[in-house]
């Protein structure tokens, strides 16, 4: 989650040095918080191990961390035996295009999303913004074939959820899609995004499949890394994301990469293709308050949910 071109701050500015390696904070990675600090980036991404200790989100050890990611770099994905069962045929409404990995979110209601392809990340904060990630169901649940995040306001303390496959799947290339019904309001920021699992940011690479900031009719898709900002807002829509359900997508290759809501494409990227050439994974949250959304006010109501119905992701080709 980072910025719009027309305000991007650069991170020169705040001296990010922690990499993407080991979970932490969220998105806008180097927008100091309330204290002052940057600290790592990372809402799943956050910093190399040999840079700064795992957070309380985090799922392994640096040993077993190093060794997920030299097995990643060998494999293009995560060599675990749940992504792999998952891989199937071409999918015939997609020609072209093998499924590899899905969360359909069809476990029972009340239930934790799958812990052998979800991590609840309870890590910092960053961005200035309000929230505390939480764990368990409180703020992230299964319910009715939903993963469904709420933020929520009590007490003057705002609550939400931010969940991560770093560590259970990556993947570098490929088409990864989410169907989602979004939060709305001032100062509401989900996001559905992903972190490179190697290097510091934002070498590592960030790409935002889709970020909203408030605006129903209007999502955006960006791209970090070093030397390289780009942020793009669809075209604003006579369909209102926060009261349906959409196809939020990205289209990934070598030295490009296309974001479309509902099939269609509005942004068209051309990174060099040194850049973003490694395998990502899958961030999931709702951010309140921060830099870019600003903060809640007295229009904003609470609780608030986004809905995902699905998370897949495919290759190409068989």
């Amino acid at each position: 989650m980072k910025y719009s071109k027309a305000i991007f701050v650069t991170t020169a500015t705040f001296g990010i040095a922690a990499g993407c390696a080991s979970p932490s904070p969220d998105a806008n990675f180097g927008i100091p918080d309330e204290g002052g600090s940057t600290g790592a980036p990372d809402a799943a991404g956050g910093s190399a191990p040999d840079a700064l200790p795992p957070s309380s989100g985090s799922q392994a050890d640096s040993g077993a961390a190093a060794d997920t990611s030299a097995r990643e770099a060998s494999s293009g994905t995560d060599a675990s035996s749940e992504a792999a069962s998952e891989a199937g045929p071409e999918d015939a409404a997609l020609p072209g295009w093998t499924l590899t990995w899905s969360d359909e979110f069809d476990d029972p209601d009340g239930s934790p999303a799958n812990p052998a392809k979800w991590t609840y990340d309870t890590g910092p904060v960053y961005n200035n913004e309000l929230e505390k990630y939480t764990g368990g169901t409180a703020n992230g649940v299964v319910e009715g074939g939903n993963l469904v995040i709420t933020a929520q306001s009590m007490n003057g303390q705002y609550t939400s959820a931010r969940l991560n496959t770093r560590g259970k799947f990556s993947q570098q290339y490929g088409r990864f899609e989410a169907r989602m019904q979004l939060t709305t309001g001032k100062g509401l920021w989900p996001a559905f995004w992903l972190l490179g699992n190697q290097g510091s940011w934002p070498g590592c690479g960030e790409i935002d499949i889709m970020e909203n900031i408030g605006d129903p009719t209007v999502v955006y898709g960006s791209l970090h890394a070093t030397n390289y900002n780009a942020s793009d807002p669809s075209q604003p829509s006579s369909a209102n994301y926060a009261n349906s359900f959409h196809v939020y997508a990205v289209e990934w290759a070598s030295g490009s990469i296309n974001f479309s809501v509902d099939g269609t494409v509005y942004a068209m990227d051309t990174p060099d293709p040194g850049l973003f050439n490694q395998p990502f994974y899958i961030i999931l949250n709702v951010a309140v308050g921060g830099s870019w959304p600003g903060n809640p006010n007295s229009t904003t109501m609470f609780p608030q949910t986004t809905k995902v119905d699905y998370v897949r992701v495919y290759s190409k080709g068989p």
